[in-house]
């Protein structure tokens, strides 16, 4: 061997051993930078604050880490069909650590809510020497829109598991429009999130015909409570406490009131419950596609009685009870396709029809709530697309359901009345210092 080579390979050796002595020295001055304690690791109750992917981190490289000089952070989206281990395993864990850290976090979520989108981050200990994810740290995940879940390495090398509470603020938020073509269309444009509409559309669907009552130049208005978190970004929408809509000038109001002893419900300005013993729309629809009385059939090609209406729909939009009963009927009925009917009174039945597939657990016998959802929209038996066919029948003869007058439902009366009139009055001040793009005061 020449002097020269001897030379270089000695410098290589000393070389080597300089990095390996500065990788040792920094792991006994950073004793810290190990995710292995527990210590290190971030509390649940800062954790609770942070969502899947927003960190206060460095962008991410081309494998979609974090570039941390102590730890590696990907954030994994779950595929169709994805499982948490094999999310887990993807992002670079062994599958022993994967099936362990899932199992950890079965004490505090049901994997099986685990739906295609949802993020979960995992955090590992990087190798020295490559820099590569080698040890699993932690694994973290929304569960639901209130709380995170967390599953993270303890001293001993196992997984544990916590639920925490995200801090979320609460606030009012009002909102209204003047509707040009559709309740829909003017709710969308205005900002009001999809189920505060469906709620607002089952609130008034006791009194309103969606389909004939709704005329350019209507309008409504609606106040309901929006939680947000640190940040200020939006979480969830909570529940609505004033709705009113203006038909061809004439105004309905209502508001969302605890009667002492009972449940919350809606009254108008008197006290009156705007609930009825059936709804006038069993479905978050506003399309009438064929109404109660005698006309062509579309299949059978001739004239005939349609002793319904039926309610246009896309294919597997929920359909709720329209009232509180028995569930007397459940299954394929001919032409009906998937039918349900259901006993309300000894007076009055709603049958429902063309059901694409029924809500888990309906059989007869089953008792239902009015807004139930008992089955999903479908275009079984003669039908030429998907729609719902909506029957009421009073003793047993089907009537037009659009023409049926029901019984008002409760109505305030002595110290409750003015219970209710004391707390109107309240959100009508705080209403009348708001405006559609203003906010009460944040609470907790």
């Amino acid at each position: 061997m020449s002097a020269t080579t001897g030379t270089s390979s000695f410098l290589r050796h000393t070389a080597g051993l300089i990095a390996l002595i500065a990788v040792g020295l920094a792991a006994t001055v950073h004793p810290a930078t190990s995710k292995r304690s527990v210590s290190t690791l971030t509390p649940p109750e800062q954790v609770a604050s942070l969502t899947p992917g927003e960190h206060t981190a460095p962008p991410r490289d081309a494998d979609g880490a974090h570039a941390f000089t102590d730890e590696i952070v990907k954030t994994m989206r779950v595929p169709k069909g994805g499982t948490l281990v094999a999310v887990i395993q993807k992002a670079g864990a062994s599958r022993a650590d994967a099936f362990a850290a899932a199992e950890a976090l079965k004490t505090v979520y049901d994997p099986r809510s685990l739906m295609p989108g949802d993020e979960v981050t995992v955090t590992f200990e990087p190798d020295p020497a490559t820099g590569r994810p080698d040890a699993l740290v932690a694994i973290e995940l929304n569960a639901g829109t209130d709380h995170t879940v967390r599953a993270e390495r303890t001293v001993d090398d196992t997984f544990a598991a916590a639920r925490t509470k995200k801090a979320l603020s609460r606030n009012l938020v009002r909102r209204s429009a003047e509707i040009e073509s559709s309740l829909y269309i003017a709710a969308t444009k205005s900002g009001v999130p999809s189920d505060i509409l469906a709620e607002v559309i089952r609130i008034f669907s006791y009194d309103v015909d969606f389909q004939r009552d709704i005329q350019p130049g209507d309008s409504f208005d609606v106040v309901y409570q929006r939680f947000v978190d640190e940040d200020g970004a939006f979480v969830r929408a909570g529940e609505i406490l004033y709705a009113a809509i203006t038909l061809s000038g004439e105004r309905r109001a209502v508001y969302r009131y605890r009667p002492q002893g009972g449940q919350a419900d809606f009254f108008d300005e008197n006290g009156q419950s705007v609930r009825k013993a059936l709804l006038r729309t069993p479905l978050d629809a506003v399309r009438i596609t064929s109404r109660y009385g005698s006309r062509n059939h579309p299949i059978l090609g001739y004239t005939r009685m349609h002793r319904g209406v039926d309610f246009g729909a896309s294919s597997g939009t929920p359909i709720y009870a329209a009232g509180a009963g028995t569930v007397v009927s459940r299954g394929a009925n001919g032409p009906y396709g998937n039918y349900v009917r259901i006993r309300h009174t000894s007076q009055y039945d709603t049958a429902y029809a063309h059901m694409s597939r029924f809500a888990k657990g309906l059989q007869p016998g089953a008792r239902v709530k009015q807004g139930q959802v008992i089955g999903y929209v479908g275009s079984t038996g003669l039908a030429t697309g998907p729609h719902l066919h909506y029957e009421v029948l009073v003793r047993g003869q089907q009537v037009n359901p659009l023409g049926v007058k029901m019984a008002a439902g409760t109505r305030l009366a002595g110290k409750e009345l003015k219970s209710f009139a004391a707390a109107r009055a309240e959100l009508d001040r705080r209403i009348a210092g708001m405006t559609t793009t203003t906010t009460a005061a944040r609470t907790r």
